[in-house]
């Protein structure tokens, strides 16, 4: 009686531990080669940049199933008249993707940008992994 006891434990605590893990994320997923550039391919590599440019935030992701979420919130960081790190996206730019290349985009025609400082953070899965800084002169 007492080995069917521990047998039935021992069940009872594998179907515990399997629920437990399946409400985690155990994503692999990772940035790589992180750039800002004037291309969406990252060929063109750059972090000073024109008003009337376009800058891409370009990054490589490896090891990524096809739902993962990554995001880009530009800000500018020292900018006169501005208070610092003023977010310039009302809500971080986001996409869901699988392995490969990312990019995002920003348009320095946009109302509001001038000359000075700037950055972009990427989030991976929710959580800030990357930023990039720029100036805009």
């Amino acid at each position: 009686m007492f080995k069917s006891l521990r047998w039935i434990a021992f069940i009872i605590s594998m179907l515990v531990l399997s629920a437990m893990a399946c409400s985690f994320n155990f994503s692999t997923a990772k940035i790589n080669d992180a750039r800002l550039a004037t291309d969406e391919d990252g060929n063109n590599k750059q972090t000073t940049f024109a008003l009337g440019d376009t800058i891409y935030a370009v990054m490589d992701l490896d090891n990524a199933p096809s739902d993962t979420k990554v995001e880009a919130t530009w800000y500018m960081v020292d900018v006169e008249g501005v208070e610092p790190n003023t977010q310039i996206n009302d809500e971080p730019v986001s996409v869901e993707t699988g392995s490969g290349s990312v990019w995002f985009s920003l348009d320095t025609n946009t109302v509001g940008l001038t000359t000075g400082k700037y950055k972009v953070e990427i989030s991976l899965n929710g959580k800030k992994d990357k930023t990039l800084e720029f100036t805009i002169e």
